[in-house]
């Protein structure tokens, strides 16, 4: 009925159809889940507001330990104070973001409770960094000075300010008698 050259061709085309038809899902997924973990190229004023002062907070972690120990603090202090320069200059960046933020709140006309919110979320956020920038002036003139003993005292206090303003994620305790994947309790099926 069917020559045997025609019904190869059509095998191919039929085992070339059902492959493609396989893969292609397959290469969707791949790129979709790549895509996923791909991080941004720019990183917002925040995130990298928030990420000089993780760095600041591992150096002083590594300032603190060398100087109970008695060990030389000078190359963590240099390194610190040259963060404050970038933090400064991220400091009106951020601020004009805040402003950009208060803009859009009333442009929106969205509820004045999220606005006095913003507003006080700004005005903690420049009293912390006020409070923050005047214990690295404090920490640069003791470097200046010399002084080893004073230069502890002050590493200590910001060490101390760090951790009082670290931001915690809050902690939701587990209840051992919930499930993490409850069970319905009633025994009704549910469309």
């Amino acid at each position: 009925m069917f020559k045997s050259s025609v019904l190869r061709i059509v095998s191919w085309i039929v085992l070339i159809a059902f492959v493609n038809l396989t893969l292609q899902p397959l290469e969707a997924v791949a790129k979709t889940s790549t895509n996923k973990h791909h991080q941004p190229a720019f990183d917002g004023v925040d995130e990298r507001y928030g990420k000089e002062l993780t760095v600041i907070r591992e150096v002083l972690d590594l300032a603190v330990s060398k100087s109970s120990r008695g060990e030389k603090i000078d190359d963590e202090v240099s390194s610190m104070l040259s963060m404050r320069k970038s933090l400064e200059v991220m400091e009106a960046d951020m601020k004009a973001e805040f402003k950009q933020t208060e803009s859009h709140l009333k442009k929106y006309n969205l509820a004045p409770e999220i606005l006095k919110r913003h507003l006080r979320a700004v005005k903690e956020f420049e009293h912390r960094h006020f409070e923050l920038k005047q214990l690295l002036k404090s920490l640069e003139k003791k470097e200046k000075t010399g002084s080893e003993a004073a230069l502890r005292s002050d590493m200590q206090k910001l060490a101390e300010f760090m951790k009082r303003n670290q931001h915690k994620r809050p902690h939701t305790p587990i209840d051992p008698q919930r499930s993490l994947w409850p069970q319905p309790n009633d025994n009704r099926f549910r469309l």
